[in-house]
């Protein structure tokens, strides 16, 4: 399998089921940016990476090829693609200070309406979808964003801390976590509150399906939802790194990562 890991930013990392390497330092290989901020790795998209300063790109193996056309002025903060190939951004507009989400259609990205009233200021930090056409989208103040059928609407997340993670199972199905320990749980209508019993800041949520979904955060915080309530799945040995992304290859093989500087990457293999 291959996984791909960001480092400092521009340190792409990548592990082939034994052992990680560091196959491309990203400015040797064309990257001219100040950094990326988000990587999304699909068979369709290929490696998929955006940052600030309208940085977005490819990394085929070789060589980065930068597709920054549509983004002047834009900082992007993370990326997602369907299975098909659409892929979309998130981030804000630099000089507007609003939320953006923009998606990828060949090498040109084209900013998608956004409408109801995202208020100024904030950041769109997350983004996941479920096909093609719906996604949804969170950020600073509680913002929270579904696209669906080519725009996109700024909805009422009922919580006003920062959201920094968001997956998606279904376009009636999401789940967002964020600072406080909040989680909150989208049916395909509103977004409601879910008692995740931490209080530290939540960074990263990934799901093999609706109810087997993990969530982590600040020292070393591992959740896992069942489908009925969230516990505690940290890891043993346990880590006080401040983990930021978490994802899997299947319901049985988890990753997460630290976003502090410590280098810490756990992996969670079998059903336990």
């Amino acid at each position: 399998q291959d996984v791909y890991a960001l480092g400092g930013g521009k340190a792409l990392l990548r592990y082939d089921g034994r052992t990680w390497t560091l196959p491309a330092w990203l400015p040797d290989v064309g990257f001219t940016g100040a950094g990326l901020e988000g990587l999304w790795v699909s068979p369709s998209s290929g490696v998929l990476g955006v940052g600030p300063g309208a940085s977005a790109g490819r990394y085929d193996g070789t060589g980065w090829t930068a597709t920054a056309d549509g983004l002047t002025g834009i900082d992007l903060h993370a990326a997602w693609a369907s299975p098909s190939g659409a892929a979309y951004a998130v981030g804000r507009d630099a000089g507007a200070g609003l939320p953006v989400v923009v998606r990828l259609e060949g090498t040109e990205w084209s900013r998608l309406p956004l409408t109801g009233t995202p208020p100024t200021g904030v950041d769109l930090l997350a983004v996941s979808g479920a096909g093609d056409e719906t996604v949804f989208a969170v950020g600073t103040g509680g913002i929270a964003v579904v696209c669906a059928g080519g725009s996109c609407e700024a909805v009422e997340s009922g919580v006003a801390v920062a959201l920094r993670g968001v997956w998606s199972a279904s376009p009636d199905e999401a789940f967002a976590v964020g600072d406080g320990g909040t989680i909150l749980r989208h049916d395909g209508e509103t977004w409601a509150p879910m008692v995740s019993g931490v209080t530290r800041d939540l960074a990263g949520i990934w799901g093999a399906s609706s109810d087997r979904v993990f969530a982590v955060g600040d020292a070393g915080t591992v959740l896992q939802w069942d489908g009925i309530v969230w516990t505690s799945a940290a890891p043993g040995p346990a880590t006080t790194s401040d983990l930021a992304a978490v994802w899997g290859s299947s319901r049985d093989s988890v990753f997460a990562a630290a976003g502090d500087g410590s280098g810490t990457i756990l992996h969670r293999c079998g059903s336990g």
